[in-house]
């Protein structure tokens, strides 16, 4: 059981990150529609140019779906494709 839940936990993890990034904003009275968000590391992990699986890629599927102007910044990754886009970094 202890595995599943932590399964559960990861999945959810983007929902949460972006959440925390809105009551962030929120508090110093910005919205995070139409703000400039960088991601750093989109990579599965560290030192690698693998970004299948990586979280980070919902992370900015849903920063985009919020409204926020989204960029990100890996050295192993220049340019991904995810949903049948291309993503280039800064």
């Amino acid at each position: 059981r202890l595995i599943e839940t932590s399964g559960e936990i990861n999945t959810g993890m983007p929902e949460y990150v972006v959440q925390r990034a809105m009551t962030v904003l929120n508090r110093r009275k910005k919205s995070l529609n139409g703000a400039k968000v960088l991601v750093l590391g989109v990579a599965y992990k560290a030192d690698i140019d693998d970004y299948r699986e990586s979280p980070a890629l919902n992370i900015i599927d849903l920063l985009i779906k919020q409204g926020a102007r989204t960029t990100y910044y890996d050295p192993y990754i220049p340019q991904y494709r995810h949903k049948g886009k291309t993503h280039t970094g800064a």
